[in-house]
């Protein structure tokens, strides 16, 4: 795993979440206990790895599901159908499409990072079904034929 891409994804999870004191905020909501400013300054900073427990706490905040999406690409067994709906493939696209425009516009490096890692997660997700289409149509194909 590439560790400034999962720093990167944490910085980004943290800002769609309102920043540090909003981050702090959402996980003491979802867990009951508070978490310092300086751990997710840490965090957010590359110095200390996010914890699973707060991802899941910043995903259910946000509703982004980055991080979840990139673990199950990484864990996911070969040959494995993935489930994806056209909801998920429409979200990605979109997030992958804000950060293309706010790249364009703001012509920085952290807009252009965000580009990049939204689009690549939109291309996977639309390869991942695509993939698990055709998989479907083959086995539909197969069966149709056997009956015929």
């Amino acid at each position: 795993m590439d560790k400034r891409l999962f720093t990167h994804m944490a910085r980004a999870l943290i800002a769609r979440v309102g920043g540090v004191d909003a981050a702090c905020a959402a996980i003491e909501a979802e867990f009951g206990e508070p978490v310092s400013r300086g751990t997710i300054s840490k965090i957010q900073n590359g110095h200390l790895d996010i914890t699973f427990a707060q991802v899941v706490a910043l995903q259910k905040a946000t509703g982004d599901i980055s991080f979840a999406n990139f673990l199950r690409r990484t864990t996911e067994a070969p040959g494995a159908a993935p489930k994806i709906t056209h909801v998920q493939t429409m979200k990605e696209a979109m997030e992958a499409v804000m950060a293309q425009a706010e790249a364009e516009s703001a012509d920085d490096e952290k807009s252009k990072l965000e580009a990049i890692v939204q689009t690549r997660e939109c291309v996977d997700i639309m390869r991942d079904y695509l993939h698990s289409l055709e998989a479907s149509f083959e086995t539909v194909g197969r069966a149709s034929r056997g009956a015929a």
